[in-house]
């Protein structure tokens, strides 16, 4: 059997498929990464659009709890803060 080289990894880079994470505080991030920020609810807190104006987000949507005009309220809170939802993430309900 041929051994399978192990590349090693700095303590703050997480190996997920073929792909690596990086974790740890947004500021040290590069700009060519891709940064996400789990906000909390848009609607009991700001931060989440005011990290959004780096350029764009990927809005995360509860399944069956989401209302359709809070999600259009939101999208239009992103683009006036400079951002632009590059899409949507479908969560299930915390129910069953």
């Amino acid at each position: 059997m041929a051994d399978v080289p192990v590349r090693k990894l700095s303590p703050d880079v997480v190996q997920v498929g073929t792909g690596r994470v990086r974790v740890g505080p947004y500021q040290n991030a590069p700009d060519s990464e891709i940064v996400l920020f789990n906000a909390p609810p848009a609607e009991l807190d700001e931060r989440g659009v005011r990290e959004a104006r780096r350029g764009t987000a990927i809005v995360v949507v509860q399944r069956n709890e989401t209302r359709v005009e809070d999600l259009r309220r939101l999208i239009g809170r992103l683009r006036a803060a400079g951002a632009e939802p590059l899409g949507y993430v479908f969560t299930r309900s915390g129910r069953g």
